[in-house]
C-alpha cells in the first residue's frame, strides 16, 4: 500500500505532509471489562499513573559531553523529569526525580523502575523514593 503524492500533500513550507487515517486505540475511563463486537473482553489500561522508568544517557557537545537523566511516564510515554550535568552522580538523578515528583505528584505505590546503577541505589535517591511512597524496581544484573 503506497502513498500517493499530489499537490494536496504539500504544505506551504515545501515539506511533504502525508495525511494518515486516525484509529481509536482504546476507550477512556476505568470501566470494568465489557465485550466488543467480536465477543472478546476489553480491559482498561492498568498502568495509568502507576509506573515510571529512569535512565541516563550522554550527549556529545562541542567541548566533550554531558549526561542526561530522564524519568519517563510509561503510560503517557513522555518525560516528566530530567536533568543535565557534566557529572554522572546521584545529584543528577535526584534533580530529575525532584522535577518528576513536582510535576506528577505521584500517589503512594507508584513504581519507579531503573537499572542497578549506583546513582539510583544511592542513599539520598532511595530515601526520596521511600519518602514519597514509591515502590522501587530495579533490573536484574545484566538486563535492562
Amino acid at each position: 500500500m503506497g502513498t500517493t503524492v499530489s499537490p494536496a500533500n504539500f504544505t506551504v513550507g515545501g515539506f511533504l505532509s502525508i495525511k494518515r487515517k486516525c484509529y481509536a486505540s482504546c476507550e477512556s475511563g476505568t470501566s470494568p471489562a465489557k465485550p466488543n463486537a467480536a465477543g472478546s473482553k476489553i480491559y482498561p489500561n492498568l498502568i495509568k499513573n502507576l509506573v515510571v522508568t529512569a535512565d541516563i544517557t550522554y550527549i556529545g557537545i562541542q567541548r566533550g559531553f554531558v549526561y542526561l537523566a530522564v524519568i519517563l511516564d510509561l503510560f503517557a510515554r513522555r518525560a516528566i523529569g530530567y536533568s543535565i550535568s557534566r557529572l554522572i552522580d546521584s545529584a543528577l538523578c535526584l534533580a530529575a526525580l525532584t522535577m518528576a515528583i513536582a510535576q506528577q505528584k505521584p500517589p503512594k505505590g507508584f513504581i519507579h523502575h531503573s537499572d542497578r546503577g549506583g546513582q539510583y541505589a544511592a542513599y539520598e535517591h532511595v530515601a526520596v523514593l521511600l519518602q514519597y511512597g514509591f515502590l522501587i524496581s530495579m533490573s536484574r544484573k545484566g538486563n535492562p
